[in-house]
């Protein structure tokens, strides 16, 4: 219930921000053409929620819904992470697919 109570609140956020529209998103890309930096407070406020979650969880013995932390093990950044990343540009940059939530208005789509 957790997972899906967090998903909820992540989609109907990317519907505030005005992520699912294809043409916000490339327009924020575009920084040749008119650059529109409205994404940036969108960015920044994610951020923030994420860096003030990685603070609180430093003084916690374990999290609220699971039993021990779940921290990545590895810090090295290897060549699949580095592969990876590149095809996950290259396929949203190039074929503007862009990743939308599943709950939208009709008005929307």
């Amino acid at each position: 219930m957790a997972s899906f109570a967090c998903g909820t609140i992540f989609s109907l956020e990317l519907i505030e921000g005005k992520m699912i529209d294809p043409a916000s998103v490339a327009a924020f890309l575009d920084l040749r053409g008119e650059w529109k930096p409205a994404l940036v407070f969108v960015l920044a406020g994610a951020f923030a929620m994420a860096l003030g979650g990685v603070q609180i969880s430093r003084y916690m013995r374990r999290p609220l819904l699971d039993a021990p932390f779940q921290f990545p093990t590895t810090k090295t950044i290897d060549r699949n992470l580095i592969i990876g990343s590149m095809l996950f540009g290259l396929g949203l940059g190039s074929g503007r697919f862009l990743p939308r939530p599943c709950c939208r208005s009709p008005s929307d789509r």
